[in-house]
């Protein structure tokens, strides 16, 4: 009992201490909102993994490498999101191309479209607000981010989760599923 005590003894005093000089370094890399996200996950992970508790030793810098790794993480998240966003625009202005006057296909289309309707609906509130303007109404994640008074980088950020949350129900509903 001593140990835990003194293992979250450690934990919260390189909290205290480091907190917000470790946010200020991930603000130069990714931008203020995920910086905080960041470092708070981090101090989370460690917390959880009492392995890394005991191999701290030089506590700052082992930190500041964490918070460099994750920051460099996120960013290139955001590029394969924004590159998958990309990819995906192409892929629906194509589909207006097609002329599928099969009735069978117009109602599977019909049907599909039901069901991802479904699932924006079920996203927690701000990422369905998110996905909404910047995938349904064409806002750009610039214009989102100003209409619902949040940093652009948070935008991506919801984006990113809307469309992992929705890939994972639409595919484990094709699969047959429940996720």
């Amino acid at each position: 009992m001593a140990k835990f005590a003194q293992e979250n003894s450690k934990i919260e005093t390189a909290f205290k201490t480091y907190y917000r000089l470790l946010c200020f370094y991930a603000e130069r890399i990714v931008g203020k909102d995920a910086a905080e996200d960041i470092v708070s996950e981090i101090f989370t992970k460690i917390m959880e993994n009492k392995e890394l508790v005991e191999n701290m030793h030089a506590t700052f810098s082992y930190l500041r490498k964490c918070v460099y790794n994750e920051s460099l993480q996120y960013k290139r998240q955001l590029l394969k999101l924004r590159g998958y966003m990309v990819y995906v625009n192409e892929i629906q202005d194509l589909q207006y191309l097609r002329t599928d006057d099969d009735p069978l296909s117009k109602i599977i289309s019909t049907e599909m479209h039901n069901e991802i309707m479904q699932e924006i609906i079920a996203l927690p509130q701000k990422c369905r607000e998110v996905f909404i303007l910047v995938r349904l109404e064409g806002y750009t994640p610039c214009e989102a981010a100003e209409k619902l008074k949040i940093s652009e980088n948070t935008v991506y950020t919801h984006l990113q989760r809307a469309m992992k949350k929705l890939k994972k129900k639409i595919i484990g509903k094709q699969t047959g599923s429940n996720l």
